[in-house]
């Protein structure tokens, strides 16, 4: 007989066949159970086999069976199928041979036989431990639509997970529910479970406790919404993560009693506590994993527990699949504590914190029972004589009642539970007494309230139910009260009922309540009928399809006193229920944990609308933005309101209309945003954006009038005007002056009047937007300026002058377009005063002309002056009429309007002009010429005609001649004469003498100097005159030479040179003896300007050698020796000293000859050197190399200077620090004669490195540990280099003595070397090694700590430890472990690397992974 073959202590994979897609996947929910039954004795222990659907179009089911118990029978087995509580038998088509299996132990081989059973992917053996979630053995690729469940918000709920999770671990220990199940709890055994379920026939033995556990992760297939469900037939519960780290799992659903299936609870609360078989919605995202557990705990036997999740929004819907069902939602009102039923109790309800279901019912109530009278007394009686109005008694007769609120505590606080609520029967007319306490400066005051509490009903006979607001029935009434502090807490102690009744014993009192708010919303007593019209009739838009609709039922569940049960359901409807949003918080992709609430509800209700929004100028400088509209606070405080990104502060709210208050806005459109705490964000009624438009708004113009010409400035009033960027008088521009203008005004220079009339619009322009000032101003003729005066009437043809136009009405006028003209011509404009113009005459024809005068374009008239001017120049006479043949005498013009220019004016002697020496408007003076005389005559008298003329040819007329007619004679009888000259020079001045014939009243001109000659004697019609030139007005050179007469012209100097030398003149040189290697500083002293204005002065020495300038004085010249050419030290030298000013050779009058000797030379004839640090000293040895006034200097390589120590005739001794390594010379010694002779000596000395120490000599082999290298002369001139091996190590510090840099990474032993400017030095070995290396090894985090192990490091205070870039602070610890606070950072994974400050940067390898946290989430609802 063909039978399977399975081994003992395997796991095999079975493929099951044959069965209905009805049997196989069931639409109650129930899942498919397969058991192998021993044939022959039933009652041996069953090898189960975990189903694992196929999920494709076809009936078809696999199966995998356990690891098989060591009691396991050898024998035949056949198949056993059960789907929910349901049997399925004779499944098997033919004999039973071909459905069972034969379970042998030493075969661990399969056979095939039967239609029904088929080996299918791979075949597993050994223990369950082996099983590979990797490995491809059962094909779950697809999911069959008929696996899918779906509820009324068209959630997905699938049963079977996703095809990429591979199963749960499923853990079971006989354990009680307050023991923790560890692989320690007795009875301990684990499985892999295919599904999210617990294995059927898990527990061990019937009656015992047990507790079990599933756990593993989930695979989202999509990012979307998802809600977890749990089910079990005993108290589970189910925790979440919302990472891969179990750490950090949260409770987020359990159930308190067991349940028959998985919609049989829905959200109902257990008796036992507060417990919900669904999490809220998660936000999951596609592809990441989430770990997820659940654990349950009861007495076996059970059937265990399942896990489920819904899929959010997606396209499935009963069209679909005919698994859809119907979700429903439950509305419960029960007693925090239930009282017991006993005679002469009654009942005081205090209301809690409100709880908020869908809009509706908005209070809950805390039920307190007193014994008899205790905390409270009346003259009532209890009754059950009447139907009451809950319970089985009510409080009948009433006249006097005591309420002793909270026994337990000191009163409660009014303003928290101003509510006194009561059921009542019958009418009531009475008072209330309250006794309050205030906090007055830290002393409770204890004060007494009385107020009236009239509740009437028009059916005595009836149970009615009304609330009184004791705050403003009461304390507002109240005089003590109302001197109350404010924010000031009351507490109330005691209230005292007095009713009275019109007909005695038909009063009576149930359910007295203290609430936060008004109760009588909803009657706890309700029919399902009701409470389905009260739901109806408050349903909004977001809920109106839900519940106006005629497949929406209520049903009373539960009706009792203390508790009421509405299931609200629906028969066909799918749409999505108003629900609460879960709210996640992703940091880095990595989502925060909630471990408080965390849900979140739109309601329509409770969203804020703006209706309208405007806004007007406030009374400073700001913007007052008012809002109508609905759902506003009264509380300013509890709004937020934003425009432009900008906030405006809230100044007045009520519940249609706010108003707030912020700086002024430019023109444009700004969006609006209004955050209403803790609504949210309101919406415009319209449907559309919440926008504020601001245009600009004008106000005034200040001033109003102004004169036709314009040309002030004009302020413009008004709002939001910061955008403007064009005003317009008119069609007339304004120019805006930027500086000044702001958003609430704008300054600009009032446009002359135009064409618009003399009243005009103002209008600015902003953008697209345009706002005008209907006739905001005026022009008034009768503020123009007016001319009022004129500073001249008649100018001279060439013009030129200056003309004032005295004005009135021209003050505070700036930057106006003047216009003057004269008859046609226009006329400069210099000046524009308060008081007038100030203008340039223009060149015109002699004549009368018409002056005129614009100003921005308008004409301006005059008052009382005649606006004319005549033109008129005209000469009267010339003198002298006779002067010098060579011209120089001076004419004298006198006239009328001849100018003042120059320029404009010419006179003409012959043919020659006349060189104008000065002018005014009547005078004019000018230089006659040379005579033209005849070629070989000799000519006494030569007449010329004198012209003169006004203007020039660019002139529109061109030039006048204004004066002819006049003859000047050039005559020899008034020529002066010079027959002798010659000249001294003095220590300060060079004097002229000169004798002649007509030489009184005349100059001498040397050059462009002159001075006046003086007569000194008179003889014979000859006179002797002389004057003298100061010397520091003059300098070397050649200068021309003539004698003028100040009346008659220049004298006749053909018997006396016209030219004169002025050389310069050396009085003596020092030193007079110098050394003959150079070097001499020399000093000549002189006469005549050895500083010129040119600066060309050079000092010649003979022999060879130079002599470089130093330094110039007008009497001093230093210059320096030096040796040109061959150097001949043996030989001596007598040099002639010149100077050469302008190019002119000096004259010696003193000792100009400079000895150049051996035997006063200094010379060098040893150098030795000494190296000490960075110190390096020269020795020099000689003769002739100082004196005890005189120290020398030495100088190394040209330019570096050697520190004299010491020196005497003999010895120098200098000292230089920092010398870099290399070759160096000594190349100056210099003393008081001069350069030391050096051609006796070896000037050149090496300097090199040398290290006296580096540290360390062992490091990390990552690098990072800063080298120190010690020793002299270790700082080349350009460039410094230090190598480990082949690597640069990059320095941090370098001198002459030290050099600090950072280590490389690398291996092994290798050289240290250092480059000096090229040259390479070896200083010896360092190594890497791993021993030095310092490591981490792991790391831990407690809240702030971060706690790490590590090695190798060389202590504690040298560590540093970075959290990515970011420092771990206060490190501290040992040589093995390290503590430090973890920085403020982002959520996200960062490398920790470590760094010892002797050793270099540490081996790492660790990751730190860091988490944000949500605690909760506030103002839960909103728009």
């Amino acid at each position: 007989m063909p039978a399977w073959l399975i081994a003992l202590l395997s796991m095999k994979v079975l493929l099951l066949a044959g069965l209905e897609k009805s049997v196989l996947y069931p639409h109650n929910g129930s899942q498919l159970e397969m058991d192998l039954v021993n044939v022959a004795v039933p009652t041996l222990p069953r090898i189960p086999c975990d189903v694992h659907p196929v999920f494709v179009d076809l009936p078809v089911v696999t199966c995998q069976t356990r690891s098989l118990l060591s009691e396991a029978h050898e024998g035949l087995y056949s198949l056993e199928i059960r789907s929910g509580e349901q049997l399925l038998s004779n499944r098997c088509p033919g004999s039973l041979d071909g459905c069972t299996f034969k379970v042998r132990s030493e075969d661990t081989g399969m056979c095939l036989t039967g239609e029904v059973v088929h080996v299918y992917g791979w075949i597993i053996t050994d223990q369950l431990e082996t099983f590979d979630p990797d490995v491809d053995y059962i094909d779950r690729s697809t999911v069959h639509k008929d696996a899918w469940l779906i509820s009324a918000k068209q959630d997905l709920f699938l049963y079977q997970t996703y095809a990429g999770n591979r199963g749960l671990l499923f853990e079971v220990g006989d354990a009680a529910e307050d023991v923790e199940l560890t692989e320690a709890t007795p009875g301990y055994r684990w499985q892999v479970v295919p599904n999210a379920s617990s294995p059927s026939g898990f527990w061990s033995k019937e009656g015992q406790p047990f507790r079990a556990r599933l756990s593993g992760f989930f695979v989202a297939p999509e990012t979307n919404n998802y809600t977890f469900w749990i089910q079990a037939d005993s108290p589970a519960s189910l925790h979440f993560s919302f990472s891969e780290d179990p750490r950090t799992k949260v409770e987020m659903a359990s159930v308190g009693v067991g349940t028959v299936d998985w919609f049989d609870s829905w959200e109902q609360k257990g008796n036992e506590g507060s417990w919900q078989q669904k999490t809220t919605k998660l936000e999951l995202r596609g592809g990441a994993k989430y770990y997820l557990e659940a654990e349950q705990h009861g007495i076996a036997p059970r059937r265990g527990m399942r896990i489920g999740v819904q899929i959010h929004n997606t396209w499935l819907n009963p069209d679909v699949v005919n698994t859809y069902l119907l979700e429903k939602q439950q509305i419960r009102a029960q007693a925090q504590r239930l009282p017991e039923i006993q005679a002469e109790r009654f009942l005081l309800i205090a209301c809690t914190h409100p709880v908020l279901f869908h809009g509706y019912a908005r209070f809950s109530c805390l039920f307190e029972l007193y014994t008899g009278l205790k905390g409270s007394s009346s003259d009532a009686v209890l009754t059950s004589s009447t139907e009451p109005f809950c319970g089985r008694f009510s409080l009948g007769q009433v006249r006097h009642l005591i309420l002793n609120p909270s026994a337990d505590k000191n009163g409660y606080q009014l303003n928290q539970y101003p509510y006194l609520c009561s059921a009542y029967r019958g009418r009531i007319n009475g008072t209330l007494a309250m006794t309050v306490s205030i906090l007055f400066d830290f002393e409770n005051i204890t004060k007494n309230s009385t107020c009236d509490w009239s509740l009437t009903e028009p059916l005595p006979e009836s149970w009615q139910f009304a609330c009184i607001n004791l705050w403003d029935t009461c304390v507002r009434c109240s005089e003590d009260l109302q001197s109350s502090p404010a924010n000031t807490p009351l507490l109330v102690h005691r209230i005292d009922i007095l009713a009275t009744a019109p007909e005695a014993g038909l009063l009576y009192l149930d359910e007295i309540i203290l609430a936060d708010t008004n109760v009588t919303d909803v009657p706890v007593h309700m029919s399902s009928r009701q409470l389905q019209k009260l739901l109806q009739d408050n349903a909004d838009e977001s809920t109106s399809g839900y519940l106006n609709v005629s497949d929406f039922t209520v049903t009373k569940e539960l009706n009792s006193c203390y508790e009421h049960v509405w299931t609200l359901s629906w028969t066909t409807q799918i749409g999505d229920l108003p629900n609460f949003i879960s709210v996640v918080v992703q940091v880095n992709d990595i989502p925060a944990h909630c471990s408080g609430s965390c849900s979140f509800q739109y309601l329509q209700e409770s969203t804020p609308s703006v209706d309208y929004v405007w806004y007007s100028p406030g009374c400073d400088v700001n913007l007052l933005v008012y809002f109508t509209g609905t759902g506003f606070p009264r509380d300013s405080q509890s709004l937020q309101v934003t425009v432009n990104k900008t906030s405006c502060e809230v100044i007045f709210s009520n519940e249609t209309s706010v108003v707030c208050e912020m700086d002024l806005l430019p023109v444009g459109v700004y969006q609006v945003l209004m955050l209403v705490n803790p609504s949210g964000l309101a919406v415009n009624g319209s449907g559309e954006g919440l926008f504020l438009l601001v245009k600009p708004r004008l106000v005034a113009v200040e001033p109003a009038t102004a004169a036709e010409i314009g040309g002030l400035w004009v302020t413009i009033q008004g709002s939001s005007l910061e955008g403007v960027s064009l005003v317009l008088f008119g069609t007339q521009s304004c120019a805006i002056e930027v500086i000044r203008s702001n958003s609430q005004q704008i300054q600009c220079k009032i446009p002359p009047r135009g064409n618009d009339g003399y009243t005009v619009n103002v209008t600015v322009i902003s953008g697209d937007h345009s706002t005008v000032l209907p006739r905001a101003f005026s022009y008034v003729s009768s503020l123009n300026p007016v001319i009022v005066s004129l500073s001249r009437n008649r100018s001279n043809l060439a013009g030129g002058e200056i003309l004032f136009l005295g004005m009135a009405q021209l003050v505070n006028y700036t930057g106006l377009d003047v216009l003057v003209r004269v008859q046609d011509t226009s006329a400069q404009v210099l000046t524009q005063t308060a008081w007038g113009l100030e203008v340039v005459l223009p060149p015109m024809l002699a004549g009368i002309h018409m002056i005129s005068v614009f100003i921005n374009g308008v004409n301006i008239h005059s008052q009382g002056v005649d606006l004319h001017i005549q033109y008129l120049t005209e000469v009267l006479s010339v003198e002298p009429r006779s002067g010098s043949l060579l011209g120089g005498t001076v004419l004298s013009l006198s006239g009328v309007g001849l100018g003042r220019d120059p320029a404009l004016i010419w006179v003409l002697v012959g043919s020659q002009p006349c060189g104008m020496v000065n002018l005014t408007d009547v005078n004019a003076w000018c230089e006659t010429p040379p005579a033209v005389l005849p070629p070989g005559a000799d000519v006494l008298t030569v007449p010329a005609s004198v012209e003169i003329w006004v203007g020039n040819t660019s002139f529109l007329h061109g030039a006048s001649l204004v004066g002819k007619g006049f003859t000047f004679m050039y005559e020899a009888a008034t020529t002066p004469v010079v027959t002798a000259m010659w000249g001294e020079l003095t220590n300060n001045s060079l004097g002229f003498y000169v004798q002649g014939k007509n030489l009184s009243d005349s100059v001498i001109l040397l050059g462009t100097l002159k001075c006046d000659l003086e007569v000194q004697s008179f003889v014979d019609n000859v006179s002797l005159s002389g004057c003298s030139f100061p010397l520091c007005s003059l300098e070397a050179g050649i200068y021309s030479l003539q004698v003028l007469h100040k009346w008659m012209g220049f004298a006749n100097m053909s018997a006396v040179p016209q030219k004169f030398e002025l050389s310069p003149r050396i009085m003596a040189i020092f030193p007079t003896h110098g050394s003959v290697c150079g070097g001499t500083v020399l000093t000549v002293k002189g006469v005549v300007a050895f500083s010129p204005r040119r600066r060309s002065v050079h000092v010649d020495l003979s022999g060879p050698f130079a002599c470089v300038i130093l330094s110039l004085g007008v009497h001093t010249v230093l210059c320096q020796t030096k040796l040109v050419g061959d150097h001949f030290p043996e030989m001596s030298f007598a040099l002639n000293v010149t100077v050469l000013v302008n190019g002119l050779a000096s004259k010696c009058e003193g000792n100009c000859t400079l000895f150049m000797q051996e035997e006063t030379t200094p010379v060098v004839d040893a150098l030795t050197t000494s190296i000490n640090g960075s110190l390096t000293t020269l020795l020099m040895r000689g003769q002739r190399l100082g004196t005890t006034d005189a120290e020398p200097t030495v100088f190394v390589d040209d330019h570096l200077h050697c520190s004299t120590s010491f020196f005497n005739t003999s010895h120098i001794a200098c000292q230089m620090s920092d010398l870099i390594p290399g070759l160096h010379y000594l190349s100056v010694v210099h003393t008081s004669n001069g350069y030391a002779c050096l051609d006796h000596v070896y000037r050149s000395f090496f300097i090199v490195p040398q290290v006296f120490d580096y540290f360390p000599k062992v490091f990390s082999i990552h690098g990072g540990s800063l080298l120190t290298i010690k020793g002299t002369a270790l700082r080349g001139w350009n460039a410094t280099s230090v190598y480990i091996g082949q690597k640069t190590c990059v320095s941090v510090n370098i001198s002459s003595e030290l050099i600090q840099c950072i280590i490389p990474a690398g291996n092994g032993s290798v050289a240290l070397e250092i480059e000096l400017d090229g040259a390479l030095y070896h200083i010896g070995l360092v190594g890497y090694s791993s021993v030095f290396t310092p490591e981490l090894l792991s790391v831990s985090q407690r809240h702030d700590i971060l706690t790490f192990t590590v090695a190798q490091i060389s202590g504690p205070a040298n560590v540093d430890i970075f959290i990515g870039m970011s420092p771990c602070a206060g490190v501290s610890g040992n040589s093995t472990v390290l503590q430090c606070m973890v920085p403020l950072l982002p959520s996200g994974e960062y490398p920790v690397t470590g760094y010892d400050h002797n050793r270099g940067w540490a081996s790492s390898a660790l990751i730190l992974e860091l988490r944000a946290h949500v605690m909760s989430v506030t103002a839960n609802f909103g728009k």
